[in-house]
Protein backbone atom coordinates (compact mmCIF):
# COMPACT_ATOMS: atom_id res chain seq x y z
CA UNK A 1 0.00 0.00 0.00
CA UNK A 2 1.76 2.86 -1.09
CA UNK A 3 0.24 6.96 -0.82
CA UNK A 4 0.65 9.05 -3.67
CA UNK A 5 -1.67 11.78 -3.42
CA UNK A 6 -3.04 14.25 -1.05
CA UNK A 7 -6.72 15.72 -2.25
CA UNK A 8 -6.19 18.70 0.24
CA UNK A 9 -4.27 21.81 -1.76
CA UNK A 10 -2.22 23.64 1.04
CA UNK A 11 -3.19 26.84 1.93
CA UNK A 12 -0.11 28.47 1.04
CA UNK A 13 2.69 27.89 -0.94
CA UNK A 14 4.87 24.92 0.98
CA UNK A 15 8.06 27.20 0.81
CA UNK A 16 9.09 24.82 3.97
CA UNK A 17 8.38 21.95 2.77
CA UNK A 18 9.91 22.12 -0.40
CA UNK A 19 12.88 23.17 1.17
CA UNK A 20 13.26 20.16 3.40
CA UNK A 21 13.05 18.13 0.70
CA UNK A 22 15.68 19.55 -1.39
CA UNK A 23 18.14 19.80 1.87
CA UNK A 24 17.48 16.31 2.31
CA UNK A 25 17.78 15.50 -0.75
CA UNK A 26 21.30 17.51 -1.55
CA UNK A 27 22.62 16.17 1.88
CA UNK A 28 22.28 12.49 0.88
CA UNK A 29 23.31 13.08 -2.66
CA UNK A 30 27.08 13.90 -1.20
CA UNK A 31 26.93 11.23 1.67
CA UNK A 32 26.13 8.27 -0.56
CA UNK A 33 28.44 6.03 -2.81
CA UNK A 34 27.25 6.54 -6.20
CA UNK A 35 23.42 7.58 -4.68
CA UNK A 36 23.36 3.72 -3.80
CA UNK A 37 23.93 4.17 0.03
CA UNK A 38 25.43 6.34 2.54
CA UNK A 39 29.13 6.23 3.10
CA UNK A 40 30.06 4.47 6.10
CA UNK A 41 32.32 6.97 6.95
CA UNK A 42 29.49 9.12 7.15
CA UNK A 43 27.05 7.01 9.40
CA UNK A 44 30.38 6.82 11.72
CA UNK A 45 30.65 10.95 12.26
CA UNK A 46 26.92 11.77 12.03
CA UNK A 47 24.61 9.05 13.15
CA UNK A 48 23.46 8.52 16.15
CA UNK A 49 23.64 5.43 18.55
CA UNK A 50 23.60 4.93 22.42
CA UNK A 51 27.36 5.08 22.28
CA UNK A 52 27.70 8.44 20.40
CA UNK A 53 24.24 9.97 21.75
CA UNK A 54 24.74 13.45 21.27
CA UNK A 55 22.62 16.64 20.84
CA UNK A 56 24.23 17.88 17.58
CA UNK A 57 24.04 14.22 16.25
CA UNK A 58 19.83 14.02 17.41
CA UNK A 59 19.89 16.99 15.15
CA UNK A 60 22.18 15.97 12.33
CA UNK A 61 20.81 12.58 11.86
CA UNK A 62 17.58 13.96 10.76
CA UNK A 63 19.39 14.54 7.59
CA UNK A 64 20.94 11.43 6.84
CA UNK A 65 19.22 8.48 5.02
CA UNK A 66 20.60 4.98 4.66
CA UNK A 67 19.35 4.59 0.89
CA UNK A 68 17.48 5.57 -2.14
CA UNK A 69 14.73 4.02 -1.41
CA UNK A 70 14.92 5.10 2.53
CA UNK A 71 14.77 8.91 0.76
CA UNK A 72 12.39 8.39 -1.70
CA UNK A 73 9.85 6.64 1.27
CA UNK A 74 10.68 9.69 3.34
CA UNK A 75 10.35 12.42 0.77
CA UNK A 76 7.18 10.98 -0.65
CA UNK A 77 5.89 11.18 2.81
CA UNK A 78 7.46 14.67 3.42
CA UNK A 79 5.54 15.71 0.59
CA UNK A 80 2.15 14.08 1.64
CA UNK A 81 1.74 15.37 5.17
CA UNK A 82 4.17 18.41 5.05
CA UNK A 83 2.44 20.57 3.07
CA UNK A 84 -1.05 20.95 4.50
CA UNK A 85 0.51 21.28 7.87
CA UNK A 86 2.70 23.93 6.76
CA UNK A 87 0.03 25.50 5.19
CA UNK A 88 -2.49 25.58 8.84
CA UNK A 89 0.69 26.70 11.18
CA UNK A 90 3.05 28.73 9.06
CA UNK A 91 6.25 27.89 8.05
CA UNK A 92 7.87 28.91 11.91
CA UNK A 93 5.49 27.12 13.35
CA UNK A 94 5.83 24.16 11.46
CA UNK A 95 9.36 23.59 11.25
CA UNK A 96 9.83 23.91 15.16
CA UNK A 97 7.06 21.11 14.58
CA UNK A 98 8.92 19.17 12.14
CA UNK A 99 12.28 19.26 14.60
CA UNK A 100 10.54 19.08 18.04
CA UNK A 101 8.94 15.38 16.36
CA UNK A 102 12.38 14.51 15.02
CA UNK A 103 14.17 14.88 18.65
CA UNK A 104 11.08 12.95 20.40
CA UNK A 105 11.78 10.13 17.71
CA UNK A 106 15.09 9.74 18.19
CA UNK A 107 14.55 9.90 22.17
CA UNK A 108 12.02 6.78 22.15
CA UNK A 109 13.88 4.98 19.85
CA UNK A 110 16.94 5.19 22.08
CA UNK A 111 14.85 4.31 25.42
CA UNK A 112 13.50 1.42 23.49
CA UNK A 113 16.39 0.76 21.14
CA UNK A 114 18.88 2.07 21.77
CA UNK A 115 20.00 1.30 25.52
CA UNK A 116 19.66 -2.46 24.77
CA UNK A 117 21.83 -2.28 21.45
CA UNK A 118 24.42 0.75 22.15
CA UNK A 119 26.64 0.17 19.00
CA UNK A 120 23.58 0.14 16.20
CA UNK A 121 23.26 3.33 14.48
CA UNK A 122 20.13 5.14 13.52
CA UNK A 123 19.39 7.98 10.79
CA UNK A 124 16.83 9.16 8.97
CA UNK A 125 13.81 12.06 8.86
CA UNK A 126 11.61 8.90 10.03
CA UNK A 127 10.25 10.51 13.16
CA UNK A 128 10.05 14.19 12.19
CA UNK A 129 8.42 13.11 9.02
CA UNK A 130 6.14 10.84 11.37
CA UNK A 131 5.42 13.60 13.35
CA UNK A 132 3.91 15.17 10.04
CA UNK A 133 1.49 12.43 9.60
CA UNK A 134 0.89 12.63 13.76
CA UNK A 135 -0.16 16.52 12.98
CA UNK A 136 -2.07 16.32 9.68
CA UNK A 137 -4.25 12.78 11.92
CA UNK A 138 -5.21 15.79 13.91
CA UNK A 139 -5.28 18.83 11.40
CA UNK A 140 -6.81 16.82 8.58
CA UNK A 141 -8.94 13.71 9.67
CA UNK A 142 -11.06 13.38 6.75
CA UNK A 143 -8.78 14.30 3.84
CA UNK A 144 -8.79 12.33 0.85
CA UNK A 145 -5.61 9.91 0.19
CA UNK A 146 -5.46 8.47 -3.08
CA UNK A 147 -3.70 5.04 -2.48
CA UNK A 148 -1.60 2.49 -4.91
CA UNK A 149 -2.10 -0.93 -3.95
CA UNK A 150 0.30 -2.60 -6.66
CA UNK A 151 -0.32 -5.57 -7.93
CA UNK A 152 -2.76 -7.30 -5.30
CA UNK A 153 -4.33 -10.26 -6.39
CA UNK A 154 -7.26 -10.04 -4.42
CA UNK A 155 -8.21 -6.78 -5.50
CA UNK A 156 -7.66 -7.81 -9.17
CA UNK A 157 -10.02 -10.67 -8.61
CA UNK A 158 -12.87 -8.59 -6.61
CA UNK A 159 -12.62 -6.05 -9.96
CA UNK A 160 -11.45 -3.23 -7.10
CA UNK A 161 -8.71 -2.34 -9.67
CA UNK A 162 -5.08 -1.05 -8.06
CA UNK A 163 -5.63 2.38 -6.39
CA UNK A 164 -8.30 3.82 -4.20
CA UNK A 165 -9.22 6.46 -1.46
CA UNK A 166 -9.33 6.37 1.71
CA UNK A 167 -9.69 9.36 4.67
CA UNK A 168 -6.14 10.39 5.59
CA UNK A 169 -6.78 9.03 9.75
CA UNK A 170 -7.17 5.19 8.63
CA UNK A 171 -3.75 5.62 6.17
CA UNK A 172 -1.90 7.31 9.17
CA UNK A 173 -3.47 4.45 11.64
CA UNK A 174 -2.58 2.33 9.08
CA UNK A 175 1.23 2.50 8.79
CA UNK A 176 1.66 3.72 12.98
CA UNK A 177 -0.29 0.32 13.86
CA UNK A 178 2.06 -1.52 11.75
CA UNK A 179 5.11 0.65 13.64
CA UNK A 180 3.15 -0.70 16.75
CA UNK A 181 2.95 -4.14 16.77
CA UNK A 182 6.42 -4.41 14.43
CA UNK A 183 8.43 -2.65 17.48
CA UNK A 184 6.92 -4.80 19.99
CA UNK A 185 7.43 -7.88 18.10
CA UNK A 186 11.12 -7.11 17.21
CA UNK A 187 12.35 -5.64 20.76
CA UNK A 188 10.43 -8.80 22.39
CA UNK A 189 11.98 -10.78 19.99
CA UNK A 190 15.80 -9.07 20.53
CA UNK A 191 16.17 -8.63 17.33
CA UNK A 192 16.37 -5.77 14.62
CA UNK A 193 14.64 -5.25 11.58
CA UNK A 194 16.30 -2.18 10.09
CA UNK A 195 13.51 0.03 10.91
CA UNK A 196 13.52 2.43 13.32
CA UNK A 197 9.67 2.26 14.75
CA UNK A 198 9.84 3.82 17.84
CA UNK A 199 11.24 6.89 16.46
CA UNK A 200 8.18 6.60 14.12
CA UNK A 201 5.90 6.26 17.25
CA UNK A 202 8.09 8.80 18.77
CA UNK A 203 7.58 11.33 16.35
CA UNK A 204 4.01 10.74 15.79
CA UNK A 205 2.74 11.21 19.22
CA UNK A 206 4.65 14.23 19.56
CA UNK A 207 3.19 15.81 16.43
CA UNK A 208 -0.33 14.90 17.84
CA UNK A 209 0.27 16.64 20.94
CA UNK A 210 2.19 19.55 19.44
CA UNK A 211 -0.68 20.98 16.83
CA UNK A 212 -3.12 20.22 20.32
CA UNK A 213 -1.55 22.27 22.55
CA UNK A 214 -0.74 24.70 19.50
CA UNK A 215 -4.62 24.77 19.18
CA UNK A 216 -4.62 24.78 15.58
CA UNK A 217 -7.86 24.72 13.81
CA UNK A 218 -9.17 20.86 12.62
CA UNK A 219 -11.20 20.67 9.02
CA UNK A 220 -14.74 19.02 9.55
CA UNK A 221 -15.46 16.29 7.17
CA UNK A 222 -17.40 18.84 5.15
CA UNK A 223 -14.36 20.96 4.52
CA UNK A 224 -12.11 17.89 3.59
CA UNK A 225 -14.91 16.71 1.03
CA UNK A 226 -15.24 20.28 -0.46
CA UNK A 227 -11.15 20.16 -0.66
CA UNK A 228 -11.38 17.05 -2.65
CA UNK A 229 -13.14 18.39 -4.93
CA UNK A 230 -11.53 21.61 -5.56
CA UNK A 231 -8.28 19.45 -5.99
CA UNK A 232 -9.63 18.09 -8.84
CA UNK A 233 -10.30 20.80 -10.48
CA UNK A 234 -7.14 22.82 -10.03
CA UNK A 235 -7.69 24.66 -7.15
CA UNK A 236 -10.39 26.86 -8.83
CA UNK A 237 -12.90 27.77 -5.95
CA UNK A 238 -15.49 29.28 -8.55
CA UNK A 239 -15.98 25.04 -9.58
CA UNK A 240 -16.97 24.41 -5.70
CA UNK A 241 -20.93 24.61 -4.87
CA UNK A 242 -22.26 26.87 -2.55
CA UNK A 243 -22.29 24.72 0.29
CA UNK A 244 -18.74 23.45 -0.68
CA UNK A 245 -17.97 27.56 -0.38
CA UNK A 246 -19.56 27.93 3.36
CA UNK A 247 -17.59 25.30 4.58
CA UNK A 248 -14.65 25.81 3.12
CA UNK A 249 -15.52 29.57 4.59
CA UNK A 250 -15.56 28.31 8.33
CA UNK A 251 -12.06 26.64 7.24
CA UNK A 252 -10.00 29.63 5.77
CA UNK A 253 -12.10 33.00 6.85
CA UNK A 254 -8.59 34.60 5.95
CA UNK A 255 -8.54 33.80 2.26
CA UNK A 256 -9.89 36.79 -0.06
CA UNK A 257 -9.95 34.82 -2.57
CA UNK A 258 -12.35 32.28 -1.29
CA UNK A 259 -14.37 34.99 0.73
CA UNK A 260 -14.88 37.33 -2.55
CA UNK A 261 -16.12 33.77 -4.77
CA UNK A 262 -18.48 32.36 -1.87
CA UNK A 263 -19.88 36.08 -1.56
CA UNK A 264 -20.44 36.21 -5.09
CA UNK A 265 -22.67 32.91 -5.43
CA UNK A 266 -24.31 33.52 -2.61
CA UNK A 267 -25.60 37.26 -3.09
CA UNK A 268 -25.84 36.63 -7.20
CA UNK A 269 -26.80 33.13 -7.44
CA UNK A 270 -30.11 31.27 -6.99
CA UNK A 271 -29.38 30.42 -2.62
CA UNK A 272 -30.55 33.24 -1.05
CA UNK A 273 -30.23 31.20 2.54
CA UNK A 274 -26.41 32.04 2.49
CA UNK A 275 -27.01 36.04 1.79
CA UNK A 276 -27.22 36.91 4.98
CA UNK A 277 -24.10 35.22 5.91
CA UNK A 278 -21.91 36.41 2.57
CA UNK A 279 -23.40 39.90 3.71
CA UNK A 280 -22.17 40.12 7.40
CA UNK A 281 -18.59 38.09 6.01
CA UNK A 282 -18.83 40.79 3.43
CA UNK A 283 -18.76 43.50 5.95
CA UNK A 284 -16.31 41.88 8.25
CA UNK A 285 -13.53 41.12 5.92
CA UNK A 286 -14.31 44.21 3.99
CA UNK A 287 -10.98 46.28 4.80
CA UNK A 288 -8.91 43.38 3.80
CA UNK A 289 -10.99 42.09 0.88
CA UNK A 290 -10.65 46.59 -0.80
CA UNK A 291 -6.86 45.78 -0.23
CA UNK A 292 -6.22 42.39 -1.55
CA UNK A 293 -9.35 40.88 -3.32
CA UNK A 294 -10.18 41.05 -6.80
CA UNK A 295 -10.82 44.74 -7.40
CA UNK A 296 -13.34 44.06 -9.84
CA UNK A 297 -15.78 41.21 -8.27
CA UNK A 298 -15.29 43.95 -4.50
CA UNK A 299 -16.73 46.67 -6.11
CA UNK A 300 -19.55 44.63 -7.74
CA UNK A 301 -20.14 43.26 -4.44
CA UNK A 302 -19.97 46.37 -2.63
CA UNK A 303 -22.47 48.25 -5.27
CA UNK A 304 -24.80 45.82 -5.05
CA UNK A 305 -24.73 45.78 -0.64
CA UNK A 306 -24.82 49.68 -0.61
CA UNK A 307 -28.46 49.96 -1.43
CA UNK A 308 -29.00 52.88 1.03
CA UNK A 309 -26.80 54.73 3.39
CA UNK A 310 -24.64 52.91 6.16
CA UNK A 311 -25.72 49.98 4.53
CA UNK A 312 -21.57 49.55 3.51
CA UNK A 313 -19.70 52.00 5.30
CA UNK A 314 -18.38 55.03 3.24
CA UNK A 315 -14.63 55.01 4.07
CA UNK A 316 -14.76 51.39 2.19
CA UNK A 317 -16.80 52.39 -0.73
CA UNK A 318 -14.13 55.60 -1.00
CA UNK A 319 -10.86 53.10 -0.19
CA UNK A 320 -12.52 51.13 -3.04
CA UNK A 321 -12.94 53.91 -5.30
CA UNK A 322 -9.35 55.05 -4.75
CA UNK A 323 -7.78 51.43 -5.26
CA UNK A 324 -10.00 51.77 -9.18
CA UNK A 325 -8.24 54.90 -10.38
CA UNK A 326 -4.90 53.84 -9.05
CA UNK A 327 -5.34 50.73 -11.34
CA UNK A 328 -6.51 52.75 -14.13
CA UNK A 329 -10.44 51.55 -13.82
CA UNK A 330 -11.85 55.10 -13.89
CA UNK A 331 -15.70 53.92 -14.49
CA UNK A 332 -15.58 51.93 -11.49
CA UNK A 333 -14.21 54.58 -9.46
CA UNK A 334 -17.03 57.17 -10.84
CA UNK A 335 -19.83 54.63 -9.96
CA UNK A 336 -18.53 54.04 -6.54
CA UNK A 337 -17.78 57.91 -5.82
CA UNK A 338 -21.47 58.51 -6.80
CA UNK A 339 -23.52 55.66 -4.86
CA UNK A 340 -21.73 57.35 -1.50
CA UNK A 341 -23.00 60.94 -3.01
CA UNK A 342 -26.26 59.67 -3.79
CA UNK A 343 -27.39 59.15 -0.03
CA UNK A 344 -26.43 63.06 -0.50
CA UNK A 345 -24.13 63.54 2.82
CA UNK A 346 -23.48 67.14 2.90
CA UNK A 347 -20.13 67.05 5.36
CA UNK A 348 -16.73 68.13 4.56
CA UNK A 349 -15.93 64.94 3.78
CA UNK A 350 -18.40 64.69 1.21
CA UNK A 351 -17.44 68.06 -0.62
CA UNK A 352 -14.17 66.44 -1.08
CA UNK A 353 -15.71 63.58 -2.89
CA UNK A 354 -17.44 65.69 -5.41
CA UNK A 355 -14.11 67.36 -5.51
CA UNK A 356 -12.15 64.11 -6.52
CA UNK A 357 -15.16 62.86 -8.84
CA UNK A 358 -15.11 66.09 -10.51
CA UNK A 359 -11.38 65.78 -11.28
CA UNK A 360 -11.31 62.93 -12.19
CA UNK A 361 -14.14 62.99 -14.93
CA UNK A 362 -11.97 65.87 -15.93
CA UNK A 363 -8.69 65.11 -15.83
CA UNK A 364 -8.72 61.09 -16.16
CA UNK A 365 -11.68 60.26 -17.47
CA UNK A 366 -12.10 63.10 -20.61
CA UNK A 367 -15.80 64.31 -20.05
CA UNK A 368 -15.40 67.93 -19.44
CA UNK A 369 -19.61 68.55 -19.57
CA UNK A 370 -20.12 66.63 -17.10
CA UNK A 371 -17.05 68.03 -15.05
CA UNK A 372 -18.59 71.22 -15.27
CA UNK A 373 -22.00 70.17 -13.71
CA UNK A 374 -20.07 68.08 -10.99
CA UNK A 375 -17.79 71.15 -10.57
CA UNK A 376 -21.13 73.54 -10.49
CA UNK A 377 -23.31 71.17 -8.21
CA UNK A 378 -20.30 71.19 -5.47
CA UNK A 379 -20.52 74.61 -5.33
CA UNK A 380 -24.33 75.00 -4.80
CA UNK A 381 -23.90 72.84 -2.14
CA UNK A 382 -20.45 74.03 -0.88
CA UNK A 383 -19.99 77.70 -1.73
CA UNK A 384 -18.11 78.35 0.89
CA UNK A 385 -16.42 75.15 1.47
CA UNK A 386 -12.78 73.94 1.56
CA UNK A 387 -12.41 72.81 -2.11
CA UNK A 388 -14.37 76.03 -3.64
CA UNK A 389 -12.13 78.07 -4.83
CA UNK A 390 -10.61 75.15 -6.45
CA UNK A 391 -13.96 74.43 -8.54
CA UNK A 392 -14.39 77.93 -9.22
CA UNK A 393 -10.67 78.03 -10.93
CA UNK A 394 -11.49 74.81 -12.79
CA UNK A 395 -14.79 75.84 -14.09
CA UNK A 396 -13.48 78.95 -15.52
CA UNK A 397 -10.51 77.04 -17.36
CA UNK A 398 -13.21 74.60 -18.37
CA UNK A 399 -15.68 77.67 -19.55
CA UNK A 400 -18.19 76.98 -17.49
CA UNK A 401 -19.74 79.55 -15.37
CA UNK A 402 -19.57 79.47 -10.98
CA UNK A 403 -23.19 79.96 -9.60
CA UNK A 404 -24.24 82.70 -8.35
CA UNK A 405 -23.98 83.12 -4.21
CA UNK A 406 -27.12 82.35 -2.52
CA UNK A 407 -28.31 79.90 -5.51
CA UNK A 408 -30.10 76.36 -4.81
CA UNK A 409 -28.77 72.83 -5.72
CA UNK A 410 -31.20 70.93 -7.84
CA UNK A 411 -33.88 68.63 -5.83
CA UNK A 412 -31.89 65.43 -8.06
CA UNK A 413 -28.45 64.44 -8.20
CA UNK A 414 -26.30 62.52 -10.64
CA UNK A 415 -28.94 61.94 -13.31
CA UNK A 416 -26.83 62.36 -16.48
CA UNK A 417 -24.62 59.26 -16.06
CA UNK A 418 -25.72 55.65 -17.12
CA UNK A 419 -26.95 53.17 -14.63
CA UNK A 420 -23.98 51.23 -13.13
CA UNK A 421 -23.18 47.82 -14.48
CA UNK A 422 -24.11 46.53 -11.25
CA UNK A 423 -27.63 46.39 -9.63
CA UNK A 424 -28.91 47.48 -6.19
CA UNK A 425 -31.56 45.94 -4.36
CA UNK A 426 -32.96 46.43 -1.19
CA UNK A 427 -31.50 43.86 1.74
CA UNK A 428 -34.26 41.79 1.54
CA UNK A 429 -35.26 41.94 -1.92
CA UNK A 430 -34.96 38.12 -3.84
CA UNK A 431 -31.72 37.71 -5.36
CA UNK A 432 -31.16 37.57 -9.12
CA UNK A 433 -31.40 34.78 -11.63
CA UNK A 434 -28.75 32.85 -12.69
CA UNK A 435 -28.53 34.29 -15.59
CA UNK A 436 -27.79 37.74 -14.35
CA UNK A 437 -25.06 36.60 -12.51
CA UNK A 438 -21.93 38.72 -13.55
CA UNK A 439 -18.68 37.98 -14.87
CA UNK A 440 -15.90 38.24 -12.49
CA UNK A 441 -14.10 41.16 -14.79
CA UNK A 442 -16.11 44.27 -15.24
CA UNK A 443 -15.52 45.96 -18.37
CA UNK A 444 -13.35 48.66 -17.93
CA UNK A 445 -15.06 51.43 -19.96
CA UNK A 446 -16.39 55.34 -19.08
CA UNK A 447 -19.76 54.94 -17.98
CA UNK A 448 -22.23 56.99 -19.09
CA UNK A 449 -24.22 58.11 -16.31
CA UNK A 450 -26.03 56.98 -13.19
CA UNK A 451 -30.01 56.96 -13.73
CA UNK A 452 -31.35 54.71 -11.18
CA UNK A 453 -29.15 57.04 -8.24
CA UNK A 454 -31.73 57.25 -5.15
CA UNK A 455 -32.92 60.47 -4.53
CA UNK A 456 -31.49 62.37 -1.67
CA UNK A 457 -31.98 62.13 1.82
CA UNK A 458 -31.09 64.88 3.52
CA UNK A 459 -30.00 64.63 7.62
CA UNK A 460 -27.86 61.58 6.98
CA UNK A 461 -25.29 61.77 9.60
CA UNK A 462 -21.45 60.79 8.22
CA UNK A 463 -20.19 57.81 9.28
CA UNK A 464 -16.85 56.13 8.51
CA UNK A 465 -13.31 57.74 8.12
CA UNK A 466 -13.09 60.82 6.56
CA UNK A 467 -12.17 61.07 2.05
CA UNK A 468 -8.46 62.22 2.61
CA UNK A 469 -7.81 59.18 5.63
CA UNK A 470 -10.09 56.97 3.01
CA UNK A 471 -7.31 56.87 -0.04
CA UNK A 472 -8.73 59.97 -2.14
CA UNK A 473 -5.78 61.99 -2.33
CA UNK A 474 7.81 6.94 5.97
CA UNK A 475 8.88 5.00 5.35
CA UNK A 476 12.74 4.07 6.40
CA UNK A 477 14.25 4.13 9.90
Amino acid sequence: MIPYRAKNPPESFPYATIGLIAINTLIYIFTSDYLLSAKEGVVQDWAISHDTFSPIRMVSSMFLHGSLLHLLGNMLFLWLFGAAVEGRLGVLKYLLVYLLCGLAGDGLHEVMVGLFHPKQFSLGASGAIMGLAGAYLYLFPFARICIFWGWNWWRYSSGLGPVSEWQAQWVILYYLGFDILEGFLTSTAGFSNGVANFAHIGGAGAGLLLVMALRARRDTEEASDAQAMRSEFGGDYRSLSLPDLEALVQREPDNMDLVTTFCQKALFGTLGGTAPLARSLFLEKADKLVQSGDADTVTKLALLLASGPGEVPTHILLRLAARQEREGDFGQADQLMRRVLSFDDRSPDTEMVWARLARLNEQSMGDKPEAIKLYTEQLLRFPNGAQSTYARTALTRLGGTPPPAGATPPPTVLTNKAAPTTPTRPTDAPVAPPNQMPTLQAPRRKPESESDAPAPSSGHANEGKSAEASGLRPMGG
